[in-house]
């Protein structure tokens, strides 16, 4: 008990205050007194207070007593939070105050309880609370950030904004973000679009945008922010939320790019449903090959969509294909609705659906009307060859039978008299043998066996040359509209001979215009890029050409006609008006100079005939002086052996060409100084071009080889040859190649004189 000299005014703050209040024994913590507070909170009487200690009522343990009786010794003290038993038995949470305090001749214990139960219990709630939101955040798969915008800089982010960002941590990400402006956003307009909106409305949601991985790439995301704003208004920083959607993005994009290329494949692509085969899908390629609008192809049933044509599409074949899970592969060959042919080729492929039962089908359409035409070309190209050798061989035959009766003719005529009574049959004989002998020509010209002049000539000035010839037969009621080019166009050919395709050209135009008339067109010009598509045996693909087209408006032909036009001996004329060599004539003679004619025609709109001739090399510079020079030509092929033959005469070589390339090599060897270079083919009769070429630079190191390869592999040709060209051959190409290998072989020579001296 406190001792009455202790003043009633102390008394009176002690037993009336409402914090709890105890007076303990600093030797065993016994309570010496307790105020009324005190008494309420443990729910003690006052007959109880000396017979209690603090070790009663704290619920902590015999340490928490031990630790307050050392600290407390010597005057010190202790603030510490404990359990104490309560009124009721109720444990509650205070913070304890203990003080060493004299009393008189001794020393007591003053000790201030405070109840803190309530504000344990907001702390341990509020730091579950922290516990769950960290483990949110660090467990979420959505990134989430805090950036303050006075200092441009992350102040917060969880680990798994670092992780979309490349970042092995949090912390990383923070330390090396100095300037997330450059480092962070993959655009700055972006980032400026970005802002600007964000600061105006105060927040964004699900907005799509780009940030810069650690590695450089683009990370695509979807997320929303929010303006935090100061007290004063101003915005302070920005927090966010964001999902990494890369690889969505990653797979649209491929959809994308797949839509497209199906939207803009050459090939019909049409999806069908299974049960049903109503299109769902055609791409605008199915409709050009199928020659309906795309709106008129979807919802339709597929099959409808064709069987106009006598090879209608097997549909009970290709659905029990695609039932039983199977690809059916086939042609289609119909009509379009316009009337034009329809030549496909088609795969129809299930889809299967994820239980494995086929839903759907993909159709592939390949138009094969292209392939159609080649094909067709190349049959009658054959058809022609077979031909042209036919009438070569009678051609020859009759020669030899024409031969005899024209110089009976002949023989005849100088032994009758004037006005004799056999003179005129005689007569006539002659001048028939001199047709005869002219159409000879003609086949033997259309199947190539004819003796073929080449020399450089201008085409333009033939065309004007025989358009000023064309004018004085012209009919009235056909005009001519000549267009030719001012500039030259030199060609390798015989003069006569393309006087002779022009003449045939325009008369075929002529006599297509004798009815109602109408425009005869000739116009010459220069081509870069090789023949037109579909010009007839053109070899020369590449290089410049030169081009006639002789055109008019006559009653036109279909395409059974056009496909007959070139075979010798056919005419649509009246017999006696055409023997039918005029166009087969035009053809073998086109062929024979390494060019090719297309035909283009329409009934009751007219005709159109391109030629097209390679235009000749420059002309030999001055330097070279190839005249007098001879060139050893070998090659297994005839037309090839002429054709070159041709074109190194007009460079102004003289030529000697061989077939067999073990005696080609004996000419050479007996004389490897008359010729000047060696041209031999890849392939050649008897042995290979390199082993020949090597065989010729063994026996003769003057001259220069050229190997004409068969594809372009320089390389291999080099160890055997000077100079390499790649067929088909050029003037140019030629004369460059030869230009080369001469070099080469004056350097060899000029090494070898050398040595010797």
């Amino acid at each position: 008990m406190i001792e009455p000299h202790s003043g009633c005014l102390f008394e009176g703050l002690f037993r009336l205050h409402l914090a709890v209040m105890l007076v303990l024994d600093p030797e065993t913590l016994q309570v010496l007194d307790a105020n009324d507070a005190a008494l309420a909170f443990y729910g003690w009487t006052p007959g109880e207070i000396g017979f209690r200690g603090l070790g009663d009522i704290c619920q902590d343990g015999p340490l928490c007593t031990l630790e307050t009786l050392e600290r407390c010794r010597e005057g010190g003290g202790r603030v510490a939070r404990c359990r104490h038993l309560a009124a009721g038995g109720e444990v509650r949470d205070v913070d304890i105050r203990i003080s060493r305090i004299p009393s008189g001749e001794r020393c007591v214990l003053f000790a201030v309880v405070s109840d803190v139960t309530a504000l344990v219990r907001a702390e341990n709630a509020l730091r579950d609370s922290e516990e769950r939101l960290r483990s949110i955040c660090e467990n979420t798969r959505e990134g989430l950030f805090q950036v303050d915008l006075e200092r441009r800089r992350y102040l917060w982010v969880n680990q798994a904004y670092a992780r979309i960002l490349g970042y092995e941590s949090p912390g990383e990400l923070l330390e090396a973000m100095e300037d997330p402006e450059s480092q962070a956003w993959y655009s700055l307009e972006e980032r400026e679009r970005v802002m600007s909106v964000l600061l105006e409305r105060g927040f964004l949601e699900r907005h799509e945008l780009r940030l810069r991985r650690r590695d450089g790439r683009a990370a695509w995301l979807s997320g929303s922010a929010w303006v935090v704003r100061g007290s004063g208004g101003e915005a302070a920083r920005i927090e966010g939320v964001v999902e990494d959607i890369t690889p969505r993005k990653r797979a649209e994009d491929e959809r994308m790019l797949l839509a497209t290329a199906v939207e803009q494949a050459a090939e019909g692509v049409a999806i069908v449903t299974g049960g049903s085969w109503l299109v769902e899908y055609a791409n605008p390629a199915f409709g050009t090959v199928t020659g309906f609008e795309r709106g008129e192809i979807l919802g339709r049933d597929f099959f409808s969509l064709f069987g106009r044509g006598r090879q209608p599409l097997p549909s009970r074949d290709i659905r029990e294909a695609l039932l039983e899970g199977r690809e059916w592969t086939g042609p289609v060959r119909d009509v379009k609705p316009g009337g034009q042919p329809l030549a496909a080729e088609a795969v129809f492929s299930p889809i299967r659906d994820a239980t494995g039962r086929v839903g759907r089908a993909v159709v592939l359409l390949r138009d094969v009307s292209p392939l159609t035409r080649l094909e067709n070309r190349l049959r009658r190209a054959q058809k022609l060859e077979a031909v042209g050798t036919l009438a070569g061989g009678i051609a020859h035959d009759f020669n030899n039978i024409l031969t005899p009766i024209l110089l009976n003719a002949e023989v005849g005529l100088q032994l009758v008299e004037q006005g004799d009574i056999l003179r005129r049959p005689l007569e006539e004989i002659a001048r028939a043998g001199g047709r005869a002998r002219q159409l000879i020509r003609q086949v033997l010209v259309f199947s190539r066996q004819g003796d073929l002049r080449a020399e450089r000539v201008d085409l333009a000035e033939i065309v004007r040359e025989a358009a000023r010839l064309l004018r004085e037969r012209l009919p009235g009621n056909v005009a001519l509209a000549l267009d030719v080019d001012p500039e030259s166009l030199p060609v390798l050919a015989d003069p006569g001979l393309l006087h002779q395709v022009v003449v045939n050209l325009a008369d075929n135009a002529l006599h297509a215009m004798q009815e109602k008339g109408g425009v005869l067109g000739l116009r010459i010009m220069r081509r870069r890029g090789g023949c037109p598509e579909g010009a007839a045996e053109s070899r020369q693909r590449e290089g410049e050409h030169a081009l006639l087209a002789v055109s008019d408006t006559g009653h036109g032909m279909d395409e059974a006609l056009v496909e007959r036009i070139f075979t010798p001996f056919f005419t649509t004329k009246r017999p006696g008006e055409g023997t039918g060599m005029g166009l087969s004539a035009v053809h073998g003679i086109i062929r024979s100079l390494g060019g090719g004619v297309r035909v283009e025609s329409r009934l009751g709109e007219g005709s159109l005939f391109e030629v097209c001739l390679p235009l000749a090399g420059p002309v030999a510079p001055p330097g070279r002086e190839p005249g007098g020079q001879r060139v050893l030509v070998v090659d297994a092929q005839a037309f090839s052996r002429r054709a070159l033959a041709m074109i190194l005469e007009g460079l102004g070589y003289k030529t000697t060409a061989m077939r067999d390339a073990a005696k080609a090599l004996r000419v050479f060897a007996r004389a490897p100084g008359r010729f000047r270079a060696v041209l031999a083919g890849e392939d050649l009769h008897g042995m290979s071009g390199r082993t020949f070429l090597k065989a010729c630079r063994q026996a003769g190191r003057q001259s220069g080889l050229v190997l004409m390869a068969d594809r372009d592999d320089e390389a291999q040709g080099r160890p055997a040859a000077d100079a390499v060209v790649v067929k088909p051959v050029g003037a140019q190409a030629l004369a460059q190649a030869l230009d080369e290998a001469l070099a080469r072989a004056a350097r060899r020579a000029g090494l070898a004189t050398s040595s010797t001296e």
